[in-house]
């Protein structure tokens, strides 16, 4: 995929004390699709987990986002929906935790969301007042608990050290030999 366009916003985002951007879609500019170069996901206590549809076509479907979602309804016993995700939703809908994935990040936990008005400048540190439109997950600093045992689940598959989940998914192992 071309996440290029997405460099000079991050750059922009991590100047004025941010770790990542949400991407939100270009027709409204209310729905997110993605966080940089990752997927975004957010859980409710009721063990759903919702992520943005691909039906846009303007994201990318990803390894790790499939694998995700499989390992959450097989391991966790979660319900994914794949859906319109926007801010007000989020705010309103009773998230308890949120998390972006990606080949690169593997799972991340998204500790607060801070929300910028459109009239804001990305390039402006010292326009910084943002204390009034943040949503936080959790205590603002420990990963969730899904988001955690989703993390320790992909993480041992990875590494191969359990086995019994490494028999249960022999299909997504391929052994390279040199």
């Amino acid at each position: 995929g071309n996440y290029a366009p997405v460099f000079l916003v991050q750059q922009q985002v991590k100047q004025r004390g941010y770790d990542e951007v949400l991407c939100l879609d270009a027709a409204s500019g209310e729905t997110i699709e993605e966080a940089g170069a990752s997927k975004f996901f957010v859980v409710y206590p009721n063990n759903t987990i919702v992520t943005p549809s691909l039906d846009s076509e303007t994201i990318l479907a990803g390894v790790t986002r499939a694998s995700i979602i499989e390992l959450a309804e097989r391991e966790c016993g979660c319900t994914v929906l794949e859906q319109r995700v926007t801010l007000s939703s989020i705010r309103e809908g009773g998230c308890c935790e949120a998390f972006c994935c990606g080949t690169g990040v593997s799972i991340t936990p998204v500790g607060s969301i801070t929300v910028l008005e459109e009239e804001t400048s990305l390039s402006s540190p010292s326009d910084k007042n943002d204390e009034d439109c943040t949503i936080q997950f959790g205590d603002g600093t420990t990963p969730g608990t899904l988001t955690q045992k989703l993390y320790k689940i992909l993480l041992d598959l990875q590494t191969g050290v359990d086995e019994d989940l490494n028999k249960k998914y022999k299909d997504w192992i391929h052994v390279v030999e040199p």
